[in-house]
């Protein structure tokens, strides 16, 4: 799915705008696994939102979603996840769907989940595709929560360890951050390292 470097700098800056709240207002902010409870906080009190987050009585056994968020017309929102999540999961899906909230306009909101879910499900495959905002909002809110719970400068770190032969335990990685083990390696591909260095090579 192509989109556009501006949009995952944009992403990327509000992750570490919110990172620095969080270091301005809360104990232990420079801790590996970042709390989600003062995250959820710092939205409410902080931004301003009003924002509930629940489990759904539905429990996840292998479909595409995993949680949502809904955007009520009072300016209310609502994070649902569906149940039966292991805690890094729980973790990974809570922060992507906050950041749904602090990226949220008109423009990325899509009323039918139906057809979010399917776009998304032809989209995210094909690197090629060029989906409409709404997908490309759920891409971005995920960047924004990996920088967030996994910060590009801790990937340096470890990316420097495996390029000088040390042997990285993506499990042990996974832990440590409280992230599911498969997107500690993600972050650390080529690909994924090099489009990032490439956004703050130009800072």
């Amino acid at each position: 799915m192509e989109v556009k470097i501006d949009q995952v700098r944009y992403s990327i800056e509000k992750a570490r705008e919110i990172k620095e709240i969080h270091r301005l207002h809360y104990l232990n902010s420079d801790a590996s696994e970042k709390s989600l409870t003062n995250l959820l906080h710092l939205c409410q009190c902080y931004l301003g939102k009003t924002i509930t987050a629940r489990e759904h009585h539905m429990q996840h056994e292998g479909q595409p979603m995993r949680g949502f968020f809904l955007a009520f017309e009072d300016g209310h929102y609502e994070v649902v996840l569906m149940g039966g999540q292991n805690r890094c999961w729980k973790r990974l899906v809570l922060c992507k769907e906050l950041f749904h909230v602090i990226l949220d306009s008109d423009e990325y909101r899509d009323p039918l989940i139906s057809r979010l879910i399917d776009n998304a499900a032809i989209s995210f495959p094909d690197p090629k595709s060029r989906p409409d905002l709404p997908i490309v909002a759920e891409m971005l809110a995920e960047i924004a929560a990996m920088e967030y719970l996994f910060p590009f400068e801790d990937r340096k770190l470890l990316r420097n360890k495996m390029s000088d032969g040390e042997t990285v335990d993506f499990h042990a990685i996974a832990k440590r951050y409280g992230i599911p083990q498969v997107y500690v390696e993600s972050s650390l591909k080529d690909k994924n390292m090099d489009l990032y260095s490439t956004i703050f090579s130009e800072e």
